[in-house]
């Protein structure tokens, strides 16, 4: 993998933990435990022991170039987590993880800065809407097709659709 770096330059890094024989949908990299030090979110598809299994993995990195992985979320389904995308969603100074998965459900997860998450109870949906619709509580954007989700956090609003998540 390769990470950037703040001098604009890259910095190719193995990273052995990854689930084995898994397919990687997508990263998000953030410093997840408050060290310093860039730690990656990743969503996956695997087949394991016989059943298919789809989650997302935190990798913390860890000095001398390791990584700790803790499993977030698994599922025995094909159709879990494609997407990902971090931030800060209650304005408490630690990164969140949002994942989307491919049958439409949008996942929140509340970090604590030391690296753990707290799972936020499912987001309503709505119904698909046609491309270019306006959202109705967005006067200056423009949805595209998909399905739609709503979450309000403490200061943020979560709108999702399908594959790209976005704080507002």
């Amino acid at each position: 993998m390769n990470l950037w770096k703040p001098d604009n330059t890259w910095k190719a890094v193995d990273v052995n933990e990854l689930r084995p024989m898994a397919y990687v949908w997508s990263v998000a990299a953030a410093d997840f435990d408050g060290d310093g030090r860039t730690d990656l979110a990743v969503a996956y598809t695997s087949f394991e022991l016989g059943t298919w299994r789809s989650g997302v993995d935190v990798l913390l990195s860890r000095p001398g170039g390791y990584w700790e992985r803790h499993p977030l979320f698994a599922a025995a389904t094909r159709k879990g987590p494609v997407a990902l995308a971090t931030g800060d969603l209650e304005g408490n100074g630690h990164k969140d993880l949002v994942a989307v998965t491919a049958a439409g459900e949008t996942l929140v997860f509340l970090g604590n800065g030391k690296g753990s998450f707290t799972r936020q109870k499912t987001l309503r949906r709505h119904s698909p809407e046609p491309a270019a619709a306006p959202m109705s509580n967005s006067p200056t954007s423009t949805a595209t097709a998909g399905t739609r989700w709503w979450s309000r956090s403490r200061t943020s609003l979560i709108y999702t659709d399908i594959a790209r998540p976005t704080v507002v």
